[in-house]
């Protein structure tokens, strides 16, 4: 292959890039790109070229990936999440993709939301029940103890895009999805 075909290829890729990120906006691009790269294995990137992520230079790995690359105040604020719900989830996903750590019980997800000095979870056990029996974004393993879902992973891989979480909600099973029970009238 010539140099000049492949600068070509280049460029071709480069304005691909350009066009999909473009929806985006400018402070959406950052995110973006940071994202590409880390999983690129390129590293981080000096948030002086992109922005300021709080100052920090910021990647995010990709799943699985056990480095530790953003904190978890920067994750829970890019992500944006508006609900406990959401948050929790969010919570469970960077436990499994930040640190490593796949099963997870609801006193490591309120620890973890301390450490990202974020409002105190009104009812942390009764949301993550919810995020387990009517959201699905969790499972549950046994013993009090959780793992994320696919649905779980796309919703906070969406997130903080609405019009993204909407489809990807759009695509979930209906809320109970087992047989119904029959109801029984009580005897007086």
């Amino acid at each position: 292959m010539s140099k000049s075909s492949v600068i070509t290829e280049e460029f071709r890729a480069i304005q691909q890039a350009l066009e999909a990120l473009e929806p985006l906006g400018k402070d959406r691009w950052k995110f973006a790109v940071n994202m590409i790269l880390a999983r690129l294995g390129m590293g981080d990137v000096p948030t002086d070229r992109l922005g300021s992520l709080g100052g920090r230079t910021a990647s995010i790995p990709a799943r699985n990936s056990t480095t530790e690359t953003v904190s978890i105040k920067e994750f829970i604020k890019a992500k944006a999440p508006r609900t406990d719900l959401e948050r929790l989830t969010c919570l469970a996903y960077y436990l499994t993709h930040e640190r490593g750590i796949e099963v997870f019980t609801t006193r490591e997800i309120r620890k973890l939301n301390e450490e990202a000095r974020g409002q105190p979870l009104a009812n942390p056990s009764a949301t993550a029940n919810n995020a387990v029996s009517q959201n699905k974004y969790l499972s549950p393993v046994g013993h009090g103890k959780r793992r994320m879902t696919i649905l779980g992973e796309d919703f906070v891989e969406a997130l903080p895009d609405r019009e993204k979480v909407k489809e990807v909600l759009q695509g979930r099973p209906a809320r109970g999805g087992g047989r119904k029970r029959k109801r029984t009238a009580r005897r007086k």
